[in-house]
């Protein structure tokens, strides 16, 4: 759903690298999931330029997908209401920050290290904003908080299924997906061993099909339930995939967890 932006799939590889050395860049939405009727559902959502997701992690700092940032730009981000019509917040961007080992690899159809900040002029008034921060993955929750199998969800604004023409979902949109272990991800029959020792990414979907993340929904968060505390923690970053809810192929996460010490010293530094 972002400024044209769509998931690779086969025959559209090279109309996602033209679009990726343009304005625009491989983007994923939500395929097989629900509408998200209520902003407390997602307080942490905003839209980023370029129609990336990302979520709020401290009053002046965003998460997001490294390849939906562009240096040449700042502008301005949207949040506060499920409804992508009708954004009651608006901030002005000051700054941005690409992880330092990001890069795009097999022949730009993939991404590693896909981490962005976004750093805003003004810090969102939580006391008076329908905008609440998520509390992001340490390495420590991430031994068990995010293991294969435990439940995820990921959310975005974009397209519902691969082949839809209609343009990008007005309604924010979510989807159930479970964790996958790399191993699997790396089944010949899945990714083949393309993605082997690949420590910044998290696999999560169903290989039966049916419910990923897909065209316009990069930068936007995967979440999972602390099994202590009950709240939502963000695990990983949607960053790429083949196709839209295809058998036996996954949805890949750029992970929190591997970013972590990255995040917090460039916020506390900046």
């Amino acid at each position: 759903m972002r400024d044209h932006c769509f998931r690779l799939s086969g025959f559209v590889i090279l109309l996602a690298l033209f679009l990726s050395n343009s304005s625009s860049h491989a983007s994923r939405n939500i395929v097989g999931g629900e509408s998200v009727d209520r902003q407390d559902a997602a307080p942490f959502m905003v839209q980023t330029p370029g129609f990336c997701g990302g979520s709020v992690i401290d009053a002046k700092w965003i998460l997001t997908a490294a390849h939906c940032v562009f240096k040449e730009y700042y502008y301005e981000l949207h949040g506060g209401d499920v409804d992508s019509f009708h954004f009651p917040e608006t901030y002005s961007i000051i700054k941005t920050f690409t992880h330092p080992k990001y890069e795009r690899i097999i022949d730009g159809l993939a991404s590693r290290y896909d981490y962005a900040l976004i750093k805003l002029e003004k810090p969102i008034d939580f006391e008076h904003s329908s905008l609440k921060k998520i509390r992001i993955a340490d390495p420590e929750f991430a031994e068990k908080g995010q293991a294969p199998g435990v439940l995820a969800t990921a959310f975005g604004w974009g397209m519902v299924a691969e082949d839809d023409h209609a343009g990008m979902t007005e309604v924010l949109r979510s989807v159930q997906i479970p964790i996958v272990s790399m191993e699997i991800a790396n089944l010949d029959y899945v990714y083949n061993h393309y993605i082997e020792n690949e420590n910044s990414m998290l696999p999560a979907g169903d290989l039966a099909g049916g419910k990923d993340a897909c065209g316009g929904d990069s930068g936007g968060p995967l979440t999972v339930k602390d099994p202590q505390s009950g709240e939502k923690v963000q695990v990983g970053i949607v960053s790429w995939g083949v196709g839209c809810a295809e058998h036996n192929k996954l949805g890949i996460y750029a992970k929190v967890s591997e970013a972590y010490e990255w995040i917090q010293k460039t916020m506390n530094e900046n």
